[in-house]
């Protein structure tokens, strides 16, 4: 199966859950590539219309996961406004995965999630959520782990 990892990633915390997620895939004989969004310029909460250095290619892949960070408690801006522009994804399968500074979802998380969901069946994709990863708790290496599984159970389900 052919899975594309689509995220876009600040602090590297992002990207850090992206890589475990496609050397799981890869592991049970994927192929997973890494899709990283580059805004051009600053990004920061309340940016409506983000520009990006490329965009992604989705039409080849099988399964496509995305992984974004929260901020201002939503969905972070670049995330945003790529989903609010990308083509249609009809017959696709979406995982998602959220990090997030704080600790406890109803801080944002939920509602990142939700936004992030929406965004993705209005472009005709099935969706499924692995979760969000609460980078400041204690038990943040156990959440990454139930992330990481969860996305690669339900991209191969």
């Amino acid at each position: 199966m052919k899975v594309a990892l689509v995220f876009y990633s600040e602090t590297g915390n992002t990207l850090s859950v992206a890589e475990l997620i496609q050397a799981a895939l890869k592991a049970r004989g994927h192929e997973a590539v890494l899709q990283r969004l580059v805004p051009i310029g600053e990004v920061h909460p309340g940016v409506k219309d983000v520009k990006f250095e490329s965009l992604p290619d989705l039409a080849g892949y099988d399964r496509i996961i995305f992984g974004s960070p929260v901020q201002a408690f939503s969905l972070c801006p670049a995330m945003s406004s790529y989903l609010s522009s990308a083509p249609s994804m009809d017959g696709k399968m979406a995982v998602l995965f959220l990090t997030e500074g704080f600790p406890y979802p109803w801080l944002g998380g939920n509602r990142a999630m939700a936004k992030m969901e929406n965004l993705l069946k209005s472009k005709g994709a099935a969706v499924k959520r692995a979760g969000i990863v609460h980078w400041t708790r204690k038990d943040r290496p156990k959440q990454i782990d139930s992330v990481v599984v969860s996305a690669t159970e339900d991209i191969i389900a």
